[in-house]
């Protein structure tokens, strides 16, 4: 019967939050779609460089034969360039928005089991004759 008022209780919780988190996505959805966006790009541009700059390394590592000497300082100022490159990405910033709000978690089913009033059972006056005969 607890176990069921509780259970009503955090239907309705559950229904209020939903409503307040469907108004937040509302309200800042398009914000999360662009930061979600920005993030994906500087992800795909990191990925590009830092493959770019292990084919350069690998490159320069072949280098060999006439003039190496001025292909491996054109390899290494390429490998530089992608550096500074990698360096000069910058993580898109989270959007400053409200906090979103938390669905609570469903009340544990069990609990404490009640605990029976003996007194109530099997009466007052036979509780006391029962305790005072076993302290006897």
């Amino acid at each position: 019967m607890i176990i069921e008022a509780a259970r009503q209780q955090w239907v309705k919780d559950v229904e209020e939050k939903q409503r307040e988190h469907d108004e937040w996505l509302a309200v800042n959805g398009a914000a999360i779609e662009e930061w979600n966006a920005k993030k994906k790009e500087y992800n795909d541009n990191k990925q590009k460089l830092e493959y770019e700059l292990k084919r350069l390394q690998e490159d320069k590592g072949f280098i060999e034969g006439f003039m190496a000497g001025a292909k491996v300082a054109k390899k290494d100022k390429e490998i530089m360039n992608v550096r500074i490159e990698l360096s000069r990405l910058a993580l898109p910033k989270e959007p400053i928005m409200p906090k979103e709000p938390v669905i609570p978690p469903e009340p544990a089913l069990g609990g404490e089991p009640e605990k029976p009033d003996y007194d109530i059972m099997i009466g007052r006056n036979e509780v006391l004759d029962t305790f005072r005969s076993l302290m006897a």
